[in-house]
């Protein structure tokens, strides 16, 4: 039975993570965070390069696991999971987007769209028609028989969206979603990211070192030295 959060999808507790270089010495990138996320907001957490935010992201969501600390997403206690569980709560739960878009080249956005949503289960016909939809959300109902070779850049990272969206999450979460892109298309992902927000409700929490991603945040957050802070220095 999943804990209730009071409208808040995560909440973590005491988080810490440190990593050893090859002379031994130990680097604590975390040191103590403490973070609840509200269910339908967009979270921002601005910091430099190298601050940590990216492996903050990566713990919330799964993808790496705190020394210590405690991660609650969605009432689930995510420290307390095997990999094999872990792996199926991120398939349920959670979306993400990276700065690099990690399409499978081979493959149309339609089929890039469609494999998430094949391995979690459905069939072609249904994955291909969820697909369509989510492609044409993101404003590429014209393109999902190209490759990723034959779209841009901004193109490609639409279709990274789509695909997140895809097994339809609870929350999305942004590693430098548009550091990648010139100002033009991270206009494009940034104004997306908005509307995502608005018709699907979806709760997204993002981290950038790009201050102009701040006027679509409900609360920003500012990390330096391995602490969240609510105000900037």
């Amino acid at each position: 039975m999943g804990i209730k959060l009071n409208g808040k999808i995560i909440s973590a507790r005491n988080i810490h993570k440190s990593y050893f270089k090859k002379d031994s010495q130990n680097i604590e990138v975390l040191k103590g965070i403490n973070i609840d996320i509200d269910l339908g907001l967009i979270t921002l957490i601005l910091g430099a390069s190298g601050a940590g935010k990216s492996t903050l992201l990566h713990i919330l969501s799964g993808l790496d696991k705190p020394d210590k600390g405690k991660i609650l997403i969605d009432g689930v206690n995510l420290t307390s999971l095997n990999d094999e569980k872990i792996s199926e709560l991120r398939n349920k739960k959670i979306g993400f987007i990276f700065q690099f878009h990690h399409l499978l080249p081979e493959f149309t956005a339609l089929e890039n769209v469609s494999i998430p949503q094949m391995i979690g289960g459905k069939n072609l016909i249904s994955a291909n028609k969820k697909s369509k939809e989510l492609l044409e959300l993101v404003g590429l109902g014209n393109r999902i028989h190209h490759k990723p070779a034959e779209l841009s850049g901004g193109e490609q990272q639409r279709v990274a969206v789509a695909r997140a969206l895809a097994n339809n999450p609870k929350i999305l979460f942004a590693d430098e979603p548009t550091g990648n892109l010139d100002s033009k298309n991270g206009e494009v992902i940034s104004e997306l990211f908005k509307k995502i927000n608005k018709e699907l409700g979806l709760t997204i929490l993002m981290v950038t070192h790009n201050k102009d991603l701040i006027r679509l945040s409900d609360r920003t957050l500012y990390m330096r030295d391995g602490l969240l802070h609510e105000e900037e220095k």
